[in-house]
């Protein structure tokens, strides 16, 4: 081999020919596809879009550091741009396409859910707005209902004591329509409960039985005041049909999946 000659790869002429010929096909579908970098099944969706406002408290006190949530009416699940409001409650955000928006807002750190949780929100309506070139701009005052009330749930192994990570179901007694999941981490235990609601709680945890609150005569609700908390501590007793740890890890993910109900 020729010292000063540098070595080359051995590639069959028909290897480049077909490869050529893909890249060839392939320019052409996304080239018909995107004329001026458009696509041609729908007219672009603009970004110049704002909307701005204030988060007020139930009282019309402005709320700083709340998260303000801009989801697309239109489109299913998909991103949803997102800011905080600042020291005064007030709030931007740009760069939004046409069409129609929720405006929703929430600071659970104060015991205010998402405003646009009907389980939470009640019949309230969410905040909705429609973003055009005839309207490019809009203005939104989200006022919080009353503080959630503050339920901290404690999971744990009847045998010894392990504490345990699971999910409760949470829905109103009267309206059985409305309901929330909420998964437990050891980090975070805190459940918000709409306050002067009555509630009933399903809770799971992959490898045990489920527990549901209940009294002498049954199924039992939850009732909690505004901003009033609450410590639940729960023993969970092993079902023996999730012998192993691949068996409850299995379980564990169905529930993600689907949910505690």
């Amino acid at each position: 081999m020729n010292r000063g000659a540098k070595p080359r790869l051995a590639v069959s002429n028909t290897f480049s020919v077909n490869k050529l010929f893909t890249r060839i096909v392939w320019g052409l579908f996304f080239g018909v596809l995107f004329i001026g970098g458009n696509p041609l099944w729908g007219s672009p969706r603009k970004k110049a879009g704002h909307v701005e406002g204030l988060v007020l408290d139930e009282r019309g006190n402005p709320v700083a550091h709340a998260r303000v949530i801009a989801t697309p009416a239109d489109r299913g699940f998909t991103y949803a741009p997102y800011t905080d409001t600042d020291a005064n409650g007030t709030f931007s955000i740009s760069g939004l396409e046409w069409g129609e928006y929720e405006i929703s807002a929430e600071k659970k750190s104060d015991n205010y859910a998402n405003t646009l949780d009907v389980f939470y929100a009640g019949d309230s309506e969410p905040a909705k707005l429609e973003l055009s070139p005839d309207r490019p701009t809009a203005h939104v005052e989200i006022r919080f209902p009353a503080k959630a009330g503050v339920l901290i749930v404690s999971l744990f192994d009847s045998r010894n004591g392990e504490e345990l990570d699971g999910c409760v179901h949470l829905e109103r007694t009267s309206e059985k329509g409305k309901w929330r999941d909420v998964f437990l981490s050891k980090p975070n235990r805190r459940v918000l409960i709409p306050p002067h609601a009555d509630v009933q709680l399903r809770v799971h945890s992959a490898g045990y039985f489920p527990w549901v609150l209940h009294d002498s005569k049954g199924p039992a609700s939850i009732r909690l005041n505004s901003s009033e908390q609450k410590h639940l501590r729960i023993p969970l007793d092993p079902d023996p049909a999730f012998p192993t740890r691949e068996d409850k890890f299995k379980e564990a993910r169905r529930l993600l999946e689907v949910g505690c109900k």
